[in-house]
């Protein structure tokens, strides 16, 4: 996950005691996916992609990370957050 997903998820890793993988964002405030595919390995068992933000608005590039999740036989979680009730709409509000 980028390092401005939402803190439930660093929350959730060390609960579970599962090693948390953050990734730098971009200078456009998204996720970046180059970097996100350098931290995937063998013990990797999701991937997290916001949409939006948590702090920043922005939406990480969901189809790349769900399609790479596919491709790798890993989870995939599309974190809505405090957007969910904005996404259905999105385009449509342009």
């Amino acid at each position: 996950m980028s390092n401005a997903a939402h803190a439930a998820f660093d929350k959730a890793a060390f609960l579970f005691q599962i090693e948390m993988r953050k990734v730098p964002i971009t200078s456009d405030y998204k996720c970046d996916f180059r970097a996100m595919k350098r931290r995937v390995d063998s013990n990797t068992v999701a991937l997290v992609s916001s949409c939006p933000e948590y702090p920043y608005g922005t939406f990480d590039p969901t189809p790349e990370i769900a399609a790479y999740a596919k491709k790798r036989g890993i989870g995939c979680h599309v974190d809505c957050c405090l957007g969910s009730f904005v996404v259905p709409f999105i385009e449509e509000a342009g």
